[in-house]
């Protein structure tokens, strides 16, 4: 999404048995309502369920969008490779 300038030195990556656990950090100025509805409608066209506010899943996959401080935005995505 444009407007949310991820920090690479921050991003973490496991793989375990379960499947891949990838969390990115970013920082921006937009607001949680504007990043929320372009995901919204993105992950949704994209065929992600949406399972409650800033939380998505598909195929046993998760994604989640939080906001841990003013200006930061977080990803926390879970890959299994269900499908």
């Amino acid at each position: 999404m444009e407007g949310i300038i991820l920090e690479p030195a921050d991003d973490f990556s496991f793989d375990s048995p379960a499947g891949q656990i990838l969390i990115l950090d970013g920082q921006t100025t937009l607001d949680q309502a504007q990043i929320r509805s372009f995901y919204d409608k993105t992950l949704t066209a994209m065929g992600w369920k949406r399972v409650r506010t800033g939380v998505y899943a598909r195929g046993g996959d998760d994604f989640k969008v939080s906001f841990p401080a003013r200006g930061r935005v977080r990803f926390d995505i879970t890959l299994t490779g269900a499908e």
